[in-house]
């Protein structure tokens, strides 16, 4: 739920990217082109623009509306319990304490019977940052909502369609009606993938022996690479059944791997079968990294 000062944030340009990336990271990075490769090559754990890429997922993205850091008196998560809430909550509390003003998560009920499910929405979603202040408001339009917020506040909230709150300011025809003070920063969650938490792998070239590998590692999976490509994996049973000269490419199994943008939680299968750690690759099939515990 606390957003780490170490987080890999990406920025593009556009008004107030530069500096909303530079609240969240200690050293965020300027891209431009390729933003699939930049994410790869930094493992961006969140990119900062302007217009967020259509079909774009493989990070979580911010985007600044009239952000105005030296106007930010405090800032408020706006959330309702949808895909967004958490990282409007992270977000808001790492905002806030950079720059050192109260950080609120406030929830809308706009009938009193929705009231006590606001309040437990809020709770749940809020429950990681103990220390940042709840603010449960009955309001019947987004405008009401705004007036009742902390002032010169920063909003942070979810893309369209996200939560109920958002799509009433952003959604299909729907205006702001009223600006928050110190202006906006819409967010979009994307599911965590392989990239990002993955780790240096462990490989040998096929004439490397078996003994030699044994005494260099005691995973229960090593890939094989040629040329950079991944042509095999060989098991650690099979280097100690082998004798010592045996090469890798006659111990070798066909490869095993995972794509670099999968999503962890739609490698959970594979994981829990198969030994660790797994071969990750890019799209042309090149080794770049291992995923899994070894055992």
């Amino acid at each position: 739920m606390i957003w780490p000062p170490d987080s890999s944030v990406l920025y593009t340009r556009g008004q107030g990217c530069a500096e909303l990336a530079d609240i969240l990271s200690r050293s965020a990075i300027r891209v431009s082109g390729d933003l699939a490769m930049a994410c790869l090559a930094s493992r961006a754990d969140l990119l900062v623009t302007r217009k967020p890429p259509g079909g774009f997922d493989l990070v979580s993205v911010a985007v600044p509306i009239d952000f105005q850091p030296t106007e930010i008196k405090a800032v408020v998560a706006a959330v309702a319990g949808g895909p967004h809430s958490h990282l409007n909550v992270s977000l808001a509390e790492a905002i806030g304490r950079r720059l050192g003003v109260e950080t609120f998560a406030a929830t809308a009920y706009f009938v009193d019977a929705a009231e006590p499910e606001a309040h437990q929405t809020l709770e749940r979603v809020a429950s990681g940052v103990p220390e940042m202040s709840r603010l449960v408001i009955g309001a019947g339009d987004p405008s009401e909502f705004i007036s009742k917020l902390p002032e010169r506040s920063l909003l942070i909230l979810g893309e369209p369609g996200g939560t109920f709150l958002s799509r009433l300011f952003f959604g299909p025809g729907a205006r702001l009606k009223a600006k928050a003070p110190a202006g906006a920063v819409m967010v979009r969650y994307s599911r965590p993938r392989v990239f990002q938490k993955m780790a240096e792998p462990v490989f040998f070239g096929p004439l490397h022996h078996a003994g030699d590998s044994l005494r260099l590692h005691n995973n229960a999976l090593v890939a094989v690479v040629d040329n950079g490509a991944l042509v095999g994996v060989v098991r650690r049973s099979a280097l100690l059944a082998a004798r010592p000269e045996e090469t890798m490419s006659e111990l070798m199994e066909p490869p095993i791997s995972i794509p670099w943008d999968a999503t962890i939680d739609g490698i959970e299968a594979e994981l829990a079968n198969g030994p660790g750690p797994i071969p990750v690759v890019d799209q042309a099939g090149r080794l770049i990294g291992a995923f899994g515990i070894a055992r």
